[in-house]
Parts: C-alpha cells; structure tokens; sequence
C-alpha cells in the first residue's frame, strides 16, 4: 500500500512575552526553590502536601526532601523507614490516632531524635515502660489519651515507672491530656518544663504541682483534684487554662500567686469561692476568659482597666456600672450578657473586635431590644467605614455582626 504522506502543519508563531520579551518565565522548579529558601514550604504547607509537589520535578523532590519540616499535625499512617527517606531532615512526626506502634518503631524513633527530631505524637496509642525509654532527649512530646500495654493482655489499667519517666528529663512541651498512666509522682522528672498540658487528669492531684516551679504554660482544665493551696507553685505563670475546675477549694486566694499573669482561661469556674475581690490580683493582664463565670458582677471590672481581650460571655451578673472601665480595650466579647445595653457599649468608643450575640431571656427585659435598635449606631461610632456581613443580622441568635473597612479579627 501506498503510504500517504502527512502535510506538515504550518508552525505557530511564538506569541510576544510580556514586558516586551525581556523577562524570562518563571519556572515551577525556581519558585519553589525561592519557597524553600524563605522557609515558606515548611511553614505553610503539610508533609502530606509536599509529598505530591515532590512528584513535579527532580529539583522539588530535591527541595522538598532538604526542607526541615516540621509538621505535627499531619498523621502519618505507613512506614516510619518510608517516612524518613521522603523526609531526612523532619523535625516532627505524628504517630498518633489509634494506631499500633511496635517495639521496632521505637527503635526508630530513637535513631530520629539522635539525627534532629524534636517533636512527636504518638496520641492513643498503648505503650509500656521499655518503650517510653526510647524517647530520651525528645523535646516535645504528645502522649494525650495514651494507654499502657498491660491493658491489651491483662485489661488492668497501670501506670508507666518512675524509672520510664525519667527518659523525657528536660522536655519542653509535654501532652497528657485524658493519660491515665501519669500519677502525681511522676512529676519529679517534669521540672523545668516550659509547657503542660494535662487537661482531663482527673487522677492528679495539686502534690504534684511542687515540681512545677517556674512553669510558663499550664493547661490544667477539667483536673478536679487540684486544690487552690497548689496554686502557691505556679507563682511567676505566664498562661494558665483552668477552666471547669469548678472545686470550692480555689477560692480568691489561689489567684494571689498568678500577679502577673499574662493569659487566664477561667472558663465555667462559676463556684462560690472565687468572687470579684479574685481579680485584684489580675491587674495588667491582656487576656482573660471569664465565660460562664455566672457569680462575678461588675465590680469585678474596677481591676481590669487597660485589658486588651475580655471574653465575659455568659456572666449575666455584669451590668453597666463600671463598663466605662474597659474604655480603649482592643476584642470583648459580651455575648449572654443580658444586663449590657447598646449604651454601654457605646461608651466604650473604638472596639477592633467585639461579639454581641444576644440571650434568648434577655429579649424579656427589653436589654436586648435596645441593642437591636441602636445596632446601626454600635457600627458607625464604634467601628467605623463598617459593613454588614449578612443583612439577616438581625436575628434572635445572631445580632449586629460588623466588619470594618480595613478588615479586624470579628469572632
């Protein structure tokens, strides 16, 4: 058969570059390495992420293999060998998630933190005290929800050893939340650290808060155990979550030893004991959540003059006396706060952020009605050039949502 012959197609004139031909363009493979060499990559962007912009070009394997990532977020569920020649120079791994870690995956990750890993999460998983061992010089540490090995054999909950423990000597940043295999002596080998968080320990006690000296972070929410005589160990604290520690024996005392606290969450501590003489202490904090703090009223407020962020949702107890105090705060958040008028806020002038979302019981005593008729004026006077969000505003669950013009944080 003949063959016929193909009519080549005329060739497509190349189209002018812009900027008049003198600009090369761009390549994938340079502006990731301009990314990598910002450190932009390992700041913004997942492991999971980079793993498929390394499958572009040899050049981003190479940038995303060099890149010192340190995701902790992303869980990684295959081979830790497979992990680790994707990513030889990663910072932080998580394991976590209900996934079964073996004797020979500690191993490995012992060999890691000797070579530069800083940063683990092996969150519900079951562990035992060989394997806590090999986590020596690790750094920071998420071990929340995590359970002893000796409850698959035996289904008899114990505690890891003191001896065990003592491997993690010196960490910066711990996790325990809901572990039931931390005891109160075990703290010893936690001296020093910068940052805990041991929400849901219910089975600690304020004994082992002596060993707490100097703490800079503390999430101890939901511990029911710690009394307010354990709170004398936390002098010089910078940030404190205690939130639903609802025990009557913190009483204002404890908050004595937290002068100079920069951040306090004391959400639902709603007992009795803790009154508004507790916040003579908290003079010059920056960020204090009182929500559902349903005992404090506004006397509380004549100590908080100068404060940047008040979250005092929920207090229905705060009446106008003494708002005037928060004059030139920068967010509040007065959400279920029936006895706060439109004209309370108005005196405050500039708010950057602020929430008033109204109560359904405060539409009864007229509170909240008078908010929604000087919403408009809330908008122009206190947040200048604002837009609505949504014109449903208006609303029994969502009132007067602003947006200034230049974009402030709105909750």
């Amino acid at each position: 058969m003949q063959k016929t012959s193909r009519s080549k197609s005329p060739k497509r004139s190349k189209s002018p570059k812009r900027g008049g031909g003198h600009q090369s363009p761009i390549k994938l493979d340079a502006m990731l390495s301009e990314l990598v060499h910002w450190k932009i990559l390992r700041d913004f962007m997942t492991t999971k992420e980079a793993n498929q912009i390394s499958l572009v070009s040899k050049e981003a394997n190479y940038n995303v293999n060099n890149a010192p990532w340190n995701d902790s977020n992303t869980s990684f569920k295959g081979s830790l060998k497979n992990w680790r020649r994707k990513f030889p120079f990663a910072t932080a791994i998580n394991v976590g998630g209900n996934r079964q870690l073996f004797h020979e995956d500690f191993l490995l990750l012992q060999k890691y933190i000797k070579e530069g890993l800083t940063s683990i999460n092996i969150s519900h998983n079951f562990i035992d005290d060989s394997e806590f061992g090999y986590l020596e010089g690790v750094k920071i540490l998420n071990m929340s929800h995590c359970r002893h090995n000796y409850v698959l054999s035996h289904g008899v909950s114990v505690a890891l050893s003191r001896e065990a423990f003592q491997s993690i000597k010196g960490i910066h940043t711990l996790d325990i939340s809901g572990c039931e295999i931390i005891t109160d002596e075990l703290f010893e080998s936690l001296q020093g650290i910068h940052t805990l968080i041991m929400s849901r320990c219910g089975q600690i006690s304020g004994q082992a808060f002596k060993w707490l000296k100097g703490i800079h972070t503390l999430d101890m929410s939901e511990c029911t155990q710690i009394s307010g005589d354990a709170f004398r160990h936390l002098s010089g604290i910078q940030r404190l979550n205690m939130s639903y520690c609802q025990q009557p024996t913190i009483t204002d005392d404890a908050f004595k030893f937290l002068k100079g606290i920069r951040f306090l969450k004391m959400s639902s501590c709603s007992q009795a004991s803790i009154t508004d003489e507790a916040f003579r202490s908290l003079q010059g904090i920056h960020t204090l959540d009182m929500s559902n703090c349903r005992q404090i009223t506004g006397a509380a407020l004549r100590f908080l003059k100068g404060i940047h962020t008040l979250i005092m949702s929920g207090c229905h107890f705060i009446t106008g006396e003494n708002f005037r105090l928060l004059k030139g705060i920068h967010s509040l958040n007065v959400t279920e706060c029936g006895k706060i008028t439109a004209a309370d806020i108005l005196s405050l002038g500039f708010i950057d952020t602020i929430k008033v979302y109204p109560d359904t019981d405060g539409m009864n005593n007229g509170a909240e009605a008078a908010k929604v008729s000087a919403a408009t004026q809330i908008a122009k006077r206190v947040v200048p050039s604002y837009k609505m969000l949504r014109s449903s505003m208006f609303t029994n669950y969502d009132l007067d949502v602003f947006k200034a013009h230049k974009g402030p944080k709105w909750d």
